[in-house]
């Protein structure tokens, strides 16, 4: 499986840059494959666990193979009885150490494997399971400031329009006060009711954009949940979505820490 297939990532970064050596050597793997197997057991999804690492010049990727939790069904076993089938299916997680910046990036699909990951490559690789940390690099309350600005295809090659597919907005003061809208495109929401929202201080949780590219028929769904989980198809148009985000301002060089609260959602 490549990178580029899994499209929901969480991101960490290094406390402290460094190159991610021995990757390929067995006793690491044995270490990360013993770990794996032990915390997996004991949540009743079976021993099973395979590592397969592969490299390109730019990431190293860690494809992990486990068993999801045990499923119980009833099949046919002859044209006159039935049996139940116990089995585990299976579940492919993967985990990407970016080269350049030292960024650890899971695609996983609970926030307790995103965590456990991060500590696993970090104690067996670097020595600690508190190496790679979160940190804000993403951001939507661009939409707050200029709704029309933030969504602009302007400058960007290869982008004709944006839209705003969906918003859920929280209120700074009280976690449980939230709105979520949802439609084709929501800049005429926002610029009927954001002035009466925002006489409470808000921040937006979650945003879904539409991004129009040259030539294609059909537009690439990008879902932004900040701090840190980026979600889309990276197979192609990888470069576009990233300029665009980066350029206003959704997407940023890494900042703070953050709490593991919300960076593990």
């Amino acid at each position: 499986m490549k990178s580029q297939e899994a499209r929901r990532f969480v991101d960490f970064f290094p406390r402290e840059h460094r190159p991610l050596e021995n990757y390929g050597s067995e006793s690491r793997r044995v270490l990360v494959v013993s770990q794996l197997r032990r915390w997996f057991a004991k949540r009743n999804r079976s021993e099973y666990v395979d590592l397969r690492v592969s490299e390109t010049d730019a990431e190293v990727t860690f494809l992990i193979i486990h068993g999801r939790t045990p499923r119980n069904m009833s099949v046919i076993t002859s044209a006159f009885s039935r049996d139940r089938l116990s089995f585990v299916p299976d579940k492919q997680d993967t985990v990407v150490f970016e080269k350049a910046t030292g960024r650890l990036s899971i695609n996983a699909q609970y926030p307790a494997e995103n965590d456990f990951y991060r500590q696993v490559l970090g104690k067996v690789f670097f020595g600690k399971d508190d190496h790679f940390e979160p940190r804000a690099v993403l951001s939507c309350d661009v939409l707050l400031d200029d709704a029309e600005e933030a969504l602009s295809g302007d400058g960007v090659a290869d982008l004709d329009t944006v839209a705003l597919r969906e918003i859920a907005l929280e209120a700074c003061d009280h976690p449980h006060d939230q709105f979520l809208w949802r439609a084709s495109d929501l800049r005429p929401v926002l610029a009927r009711e954001l002035p009466t929202l925002l006489q409470r201080d808000r921040t937006v949780r979650f945003a879904k954009l539409a991004l129009y590219c040259t030539g294609k028929k059909r537009p690439k769904i990008v879902s932004i949940n900040p701090p840190n989980s980026l979600s889309y198809d990276r197979r192609t148009g990888d470069d576009v979505v990233r300029e665009f985000l980066f350029a206003r301002g959704f997407l940023r060089h890494p900042e703070h820490s953050v709490s593991y609260q919300r960076a593990l959602v």
